[in-house]
């Protein structure tokens, strides 16, 4: 990431005027991951994630769409793959959000702190991993059938 105006902090400012940059993700993966600050903790010590958002640049379609095809991860640090939650691919671009389902993203409570990763793959031609937002939703505990 680019430091300063463009660096990884700009997806979670709230500000999506402000963005992430990333290097070319051609030949080398490109990923932003986010702390998750007060995830909710079942009593089996598991850690719950329902939606995550991405919003994405809006300034035409010729750089909204880098960001298809992506993925989102839920591990214990900054770029950690443990869990994928899925995958994203558009033949339409948009600021959106585009919303992705954890399907109750679990990952042991040891693993503290708890991160959403969002990768752009490599091996799509050259695009950047260039978004605005990044955003992780929890679920309420009681709704998950332990």
């Amino acid at each position: 990431m680019f430091p300063g105006y463009y660096g990884a902090a700009s997806v979670i400012d709230g500000d999506t005027s402000t963005l992430c940059v990333s290097n070319d993700a051609a030949s080398a993966e490109q990923y932003v991951s986010m702390r998750v600050t007060s995830p909710s903790v079942s009593a089996s010590g598991s850690l719950y994630i329902g939606w995550v958002s991405v919003t994405n640049r809006a300034d035409g379609a010729q750089y909204e769409g880098w960001l298809s095809p992506h993925d989102v991860y839920v591990g214990g640090s900054f770029g950690n793959k443990t869990f994928h939650c899925g995958s994203w691919q558009a033949s339409t671009s948009g600021m959106g959000p585009f919303r992705t389902w954890c399907g109750y993203g679990v990952t042991d409570a040891a693993a503290e702190p708890f991160y959403v990763t969002l990768v752009l793959p490599a091996g799509h031609g050259t695009r950047y991993l260039t978004v605005a937002e990044l955003n992780a939703y929890e679920i309420d505990v009681w709704q998950r059938q332990e």
